[in-house]
């Protein structure tokens, strides 16, 4: 049986480079992370090694449901929060939603469109953990701040559909060593272990570096794109949705919170309109029967998606 140091040898030997994730974490302003199977695993694991079966977990109740299937599976209770016209979790919708019971916060940043942790942060208690899901808003920015700035960990999926994807697996990122899903080793500035190294396969993890070649080259394009668009919307009823001023959303959807007829038609012989979830998670099957709270909002919107892929944007 191998000792913990002849695995990492044998990881290194693999072609198992770490440099790409440890240029990640210096993105992100962050000092160390882990790898899994997938984003949601991580989390789940993440919830159940600290105890939170019983516990309150704040999600959103909007995209999709992995995040609060990882509560459940876990035993704590969802605490979903509807969405508004920012398609944002807000401040003002997570302080409504605390309790005495809640012990952590996760905030999706759904579309690419980033929040502001560090106010998010200044309404909870020292005792509640703050996660950012910046899965779909990797590279965007908030005042000059990577997304995810100011949250306690950063949680990300390499999956299928999202600007970093090599096709599965995800990783963890914090400057807190407790809020890892595994034990670390002195002699890696990473925390990586047996069991997370063995669920993300090396191949995956060989394919980093170029995906995050192509995801930079990728964000400018949409960039540039949405920038376009609006230039082209402007004298007309067709909305984008609002970001605020210092924003730089990454654009993995383009959200329309109203589109003229013409303009949908257009769009939709190009392929490029994907129409939203019609449910919120909370209104799914899967959750019909647990212990949760909703935080509502009368207004939670359900917007037009423009859907920008590589090859669209070339």
């Amino acid at each position: 049986m191998h000792t913990l140091r002849e695995f990492f040898n044998l990881v290194k030997d693999l072609g198992m480079d770490t440099d790409v994730l440890n240029e990640m974490a210096t993105m992100l302003g962050k000092r160390y992370w882990t790898v899994g199977a997938s984003a949601s695993e991580l989390l789940y694991l993440y919830l159940q090694r600290h105890d939170c079966a019983g516990h309150e977990i704040v999600v959103p109740n909007w995209g999709c449901h992995s995040i609060a299937s990882a509560v459940v599976r876990a035993q704590a209770i969802p605490v979903f929060v509807d969405i508004g016209s920012s398609l944002v979790v807000t401040v003002d919708d997570i302080s409504k939603a605390l309790s005495l019971e809640t012990k952590v916060v996760i905030v999706v940043e759904q579309y690419g469109i980033p929040c502001d942790y560090i106010k998010i942060r200044q309404v909870l208690d020292s005792n509640v953990t703050l996660i950012a899901d910046i899965s779909q808003s990797w590279g965007a920015r908030v005042c000059g701040y990577p997304s995810g700035y100011g949250a306690d960990a950063v949680l990300i999926s390499f999956g299928p559909g999202k600007p970093l994807s090599v096709g599965g697996g995800g990783a963890v990122f914090t400057d807190r060593q407790e809020l890892l899903i595994d034990e670390g080793t002195p002699d890696f500035r990473n925390v990586d272990t047996l069991l997370s190294a063995a669920r993300f396969p090396p191949s995956l993890r060989q394919a980093l570096p170029e995906a995050l070649r192509i995801s930079k080259r990728n964000l400018i394009y949409r960039q540039e794109m949405v920038e376009r668009i609006s230039a082209d919307i402007s004298d007309s009823d067709t909305q984008l949705v609002s970001v605020p001023r210092g924003y730089q959303p990454a654009w993995t959807r383009v959200p329309f919170v109203k589109c003229e007829e013409h303009y949908r038609r257009y769009l939709s012989q190009f392929g490029l309109l994907q129409y939203p979830h019609s449910k919120s998670v909370s209104e799914l099957p899967l959750f019909e029967r647990i212990t949760s709270r909703r935080i509502r909002r009368p207004e939670q919107q359900f917007p037009l998606l423009l859907k920008l892929n590589s090859a669209q944007m070339q």
